[in-house]
């Protein structure tokens, strides 16, 4: 993971800020991955760095800022905004009618596990970039989670996972 943490699973405090530098600058490199998109991009290059992107951003929000979000909205001016508006239209297109899609099949494996990170990953966009750009909307991916709860049991979760997370606990 990026952040050091404790034996409680808490992160480490590296600074007053409530995170270290070095977090941000790891926050930093990770939204330059969406760089990577141009005009030139085919539609599985985007769906590859989408991907990519939003696995480190809910890692990043799982380990070092969901206890710290007011900490980072004063340090967000610090870290490159352009690329998140730039692609937040390719955020939308491919990852979450992927997750829209895996939750309207039928789960064979492991499906409901995998929905769950993505909407954990979806979340801490909303919640890391609120003051940059609209959130993502998750209506119905909510719906179909919660149609889905049905038939899902006890699954196992990550560590860090907040309790706001409800996609989690059913």
């Amino acid at each position: 993971m990026f952040c050091s943490n404790s034996k409680n699973s808490q992160p480490k405090v590296e600074s007053s800020q409530g995170f270290g530098s070095s977090d941000l600058n790891q926050l930093d490199l990770t939204i330059q991955i969406l760089n990577r998109i141009d005009e030139n991009s085919t539609r599985n290059e985007k769906i590859i760095v989408v991907n990519n992107f939003m696995q480190k951003i809910g890692d990043l929000f799982l380990v070092c800022f969901q206890h710290n979000l007011p900490h980072l909205y004063k340090n967000i001016s610090s870290i490159n905004k352009k690329p998140i508006e730039a692609h937040r239209e390719d955020i939308c297109n491919f990852y979450l009618n992927k997750v829209e899609n895996v939750l309207e099949g039928s789960f064979e494996g492991d499906e409901w596990i995998g929905a769950c990170i993505d909407r954990t990953n979806i979340e801490a966009f909303n919640k890391m970039f609120e003051s940059i750009v609209d959130p993502l909307d998750t209506e119905d991916i909510d719906d179909l989670m919660n149609q889905k709860k049905e038939i899902i049991m006890s699954k196992d979760k990550p560590l860090n996972i907040p309790q706001s997370h409800w996609w989690w606990f059913f």
